[in-house]
């Protein structure tokens, strides 16, 4: 019998704040995922 792998489901986001100097200073919360900003999820 195959076994089947259980993957986890996220929770929760900590959204970053700071400078985003690193991400060419745009803010980190309206970074996308899935398309849509981090704030939307």
């Amino acid at each position: 019998m195959a076994q089947t792998r259980r993957i986890p489901v996220v929770a929760g986001v900590l959204l970053a704040a700071g400078g985003g100097r690193r991400l060419g200073g745009r803010p980190k919360a309206l970074l996308e995922h899935r398309g849509r900003p981090l704030v939307e999820h």
